[in-house]
């Protein structure tokens, strides 16, 4: 066609509409345009962004990023303005970082441009223009730039180019980091050295305290309450124990469910549910029925996944059931069987096998009876701390943990002759089994105090025993050395590698690894990069905007982000 216009065109007229055919093709569907973007609305942007160090940034390289991320929808619900303002940051960013990589004499070649854009595992982009196969398509790569990027290639390679400098002078940074021999011994030692311990605990529940001993009278325990200490203490329990002296009713519920099956066809479903009521009118009838085993039709007929249990839903109240359900099991007695109801699932029953009645007790009502019970704690806390260090007494006399909890080991009963019989085997305490200075926070004894954690580097198997009673959760603990082994200077220096590999990795990790997030990353990464980062050297030595003279922002066609106002209460002083 437009070649036929161009044969058949012989006045002004037909010249005029031919050159705005062009002009219309060019501004909808050029590089610079929107027409076939799926980025809409980040059209092409004249002038500087921004400048680091002497190097300008363009408003136009600020769009390609902007593009970039919507292409891969990996967008936050920010305005486009914060996004196009996030992008300028970390294209400062980049700047910045680039120029002091080509400060350290670090560079990125053509070829090494050229071989990132062409890898598939190498590039973030590639899925935008690379084969179903894996394979690289150049015209697919050129019409990517030029329509989703709305850039030229050239411009395209040198943003992959500043990007692997980056990641280069990470990797140089990375090369930087050293541990000394000392941290690497430390660092095995705290591995490798294991220490396997016996210990005795001495529970205070296990105390008992004879009913007709109370620990005080009536009269006491109201004195005992109103001293100021032991308030804080009666408070605590009570709010600990709420649910004993404030609660509502609570019902031990049983329930049978037949389920109401859903069809597209609504007629379907009404029959369905017709079907359904009339099953659980069945089941209402044989439930109510004298001497009706309620457990057993739930298992046999049921169809929900109380079914296996009898239809067992356990303790209902209003904090674990719905306020709907809650008054229709609060309204029956034991053992009484409530009418059928309705829910969105189908049709249900329910009987009542138990009934907690209200409390409503205030604390000044209970203080007198809380008071006895902390003060029958204390008893027996006591009388267990008095058994651990009994025990430990009796160890630090040479008696072994296995005898001070069995008692002596009875010599081997005498085999009858002919017969031939193992001994019995020898009684043993409890042990943690082999920890390291690593694992010490796991042990469910060792990990709970620190100050005990601390003494083990001093057990030897000369001195093994702790001489110390330790509370731990509550508990009376005495604690034995059993077995030790420490790592041999020929040991570290077989492993010496290897753990200096792995403290150069971990240092590296927790210096770098999130920085090329920041760097190069999209805005959700690049936030959460952000806080991992704001501490560390680098962060730190970044140039910031509006403080370093090195650092200027076009605040025309980049406005700072307005401050969040203050709530109106807090704006009127309220």
């Amino acid at each position: 066609m437009i070649s036929d216009l161009r044969e058949k065109s012989q006045n002004f007229v037909i010249y005029l509409l031919f050159g705005i055919l062009i002009f219309v093709f060019i501004f909808f569907f050029g590089p610079q345009s929107d027409g076939c973007n799926p980025a809409r609305g980040t059209a092409h942007r004249a002038g500087w962004a921004a400048s680091v160090g002497g190097e300008e940034i363009t408003q136009q390289e600020v769009e390609v990023m902007v593009r970039r991320v919507l292409n891969t929808r990996d967008r936050d619900d920010a305005s486009l303005d914060a996004l196009r303002r996030d992008s300028l940051l970390m294209l400062i960013d980049q700047y910045a970082v680039a120029q002091r990589a080509a400060a350290f004499g670090l560079a990125v070649s053509e070829k090494d441009v050229t071989r990132h854009i062409v890898k598939k595992d190498a590039n973030d982009d590639f899925p935008a223009y690379g084969k179903r196969d894996g394979s690289f398509d150049y015209d697919r790569w050129v019409d990517w730039v030029h329509q989703a990027l709305g850039t030229t290639p050239e411009e395209y390679r040198k943003l992959v180019a500043r990007e692997l400098l980056i990641k280069k002078y990470l990797e140089f940074l990375g090369h930087q980091v050293q541990v000394a021999d000392a941290e690497v011994r430390a660092a095995f030692d705290r591995a490798e050295r294991t220490w396997n311990l016996e210990y005795l605990s001495f529970d205070p529940s296990d105390v008992a305290v004879p009913a007709d001993a109370p620990v005080m009278s009536a009269a006491e325990a109201a004195a005992w309450a109103e001293v100021a200490e032991n308030k804080a203490r009666i408070q605590k329990y009570y709010d600990d124990n709420k649910a004993q002296y404030d609660r509502d009713k609570e019902i031990k519920v049983r329930r049978i469910t037949i389920k109401v099956a859903k069809d597209a066809d609504a007629a379907k479903t009404e029959a369905n549910k017709a079907e359904a009521r009339k099953k659980i009118d069945e089941l209402l009838a044989a439930a109510r029925a004298p001497g009706a085993d309620f457990a057993a039709l739930a298992r046999e007929k049921s169809e929900d996944s109380f079914k296996d249990d009898g239809g067992d839903m356990g303790w209902q109240s209003r904090e674990n059931t719905s306020p709907e359900n809650y008054d229709v099991f609060a309204k029956l007695e034991a053992g009484q069987v409530s009418d059928v109801q309705e829910a969105a699932f189908g049709f249900w029953f329910a009987r009542a096998e138990e009934i907690r009645p209200p409390v409503k007790k205030t604390l000044d009502e209970v203080k007198s009876d809380i008071a006895l019970i902390l003060a029958a704690d204390a008893k027996r806390a006591a009388q267990a701390r008095a058994k651990a260090e009994a025990a430990l007494a009796d160890a630090k006399a040479g008696k072994s943990f296995a005898e001070i909890l069995h008692g002596p080991t009875p010599p081997p009963a005498p085999a009858s002759e002919g017969a031939e019989s193992a001994p019995p085997a020898a009684p043993t305490a409890p042990e943690t089994g082999e920890l390291n200075e690593d694992r010490l926070s796991f042990d469910p004894i060792i990990g709970k105090s620190k100050a005990l954690a601390a003494l083990l580097p001093t057990l030897t198997m000369d001195k093994p025993l702790v001489e110390q009673v330790f509370e731990i959760d509550g508990k009376f603990v005495i604690v034995k050395l059993k077995a030790r082994k420490d790592p041999s200077d020929a040991d570290f220096a077989e492993r010496k590698s290897d753990y200096v590999q792995r403290l150069r990795q971990d240092r590296q990790e927790a210096l770098l690894g999130p920085w090329q997030a920041t760097l190069i990353g999209t805005p959700r990464y690049r936030a959460q990069a952000r806080q991992m980062t704001a501490s560390s050297g680098l962060a730190v030595s970044l140039p910031e905007p509006g403080k370093d003279p090195s650092v200027q922002i076009n605040t025309e066609a980049f406005p700072a982000p307005a401050e969040p106002s203050a709530p109106a209460s807090k704006a009127a002083g309220g």
